[in-house]
């Protein structure tokens, strides 16, 4: 898989300085950074999921036959 990003000067700067400071590649930052992405993900997944738990719980559930009686299935 081949990704692009476009940078601003700025950016690109900053980019290179964190690159020169920790000796690392372009693709090795990319790969980190999108690492932290994907567990801050499975983070919000967990957070939704147990949010979810807890309304059913408190709410409890709508029985499978009474929602295809509203929705007329």
């Amino acid at each position: 898989m081949e990704i692009s990003i476009s940078l601003s000067p700025e950016g690109e700067k900053r980019l290179k300085h964190f690159i020169g400071s920790y000796g690392e590649s372009p693709s090795e930052v990319v790969n980190y950074a999108l690492e932290l992405l994907e567990a801050w993900e499975d983070e919000l997944d967990i957070v939704a999921a147990s949010e979810a738990m807890e309304e059913v719980k408190l709410e409890g559930i709508i029985p499978w036959e009474t929602v295809k009686g509203e929705l007329g299935l």
